[in-house]
């Protein structure tokens, strides 16, 4: 069967220029059909068990779009600058800060290119 694939997997990624180390949950996208898709998202996550995003429209940043190519694979990674397949999951050096709890993808659409 093809099909498209999303998995999503923890990762710390260290930066050397800032203060901070940060956990990340990285995604990957895999297409094994003989399309081209476009396809839209947005994330509801929850910091301390608390929406940050629900009934928040206005936050363009939480809506992500990404194409995928016949047989292409994409991967999240430490990039700090494209956050398009990375969810901010905490600090990890930092105790009193928020921590990603729960995330959904919402309103999920695929357009064949």
């Amino acid at each position: 069967m093809k099909t498209i694939t999303l998995v999503f997997a923890f990762l710390i990624m260290l930066f050397d220029s800032t203060y901070a180390q940060i956990g990340s949950v990285d995604s990957y996208q895999q297409n094994t059909t003989n399309n081209n898709f476009t396809i839209d998202w947005d994330y509801e996550l929850c910091y301390d068990n608390k929406c940050w995003t629900c009934d928040n429209e206005d936050l363009d940043e939480d809506h992500k779009t990404i194409t995928l190519k016949s047989q292409e694979i994409k991967e999240g990674d430490c990039n700090y600058n494209d956050n398009t397949l990375r969810i901010f999951k905490r600090y990890t050096n930092h105790d009193d800060t928020a921590v990603l709890t729960k995330f959904e993808l919402k309103d999920i659409t695929t357009i064949i290119n």
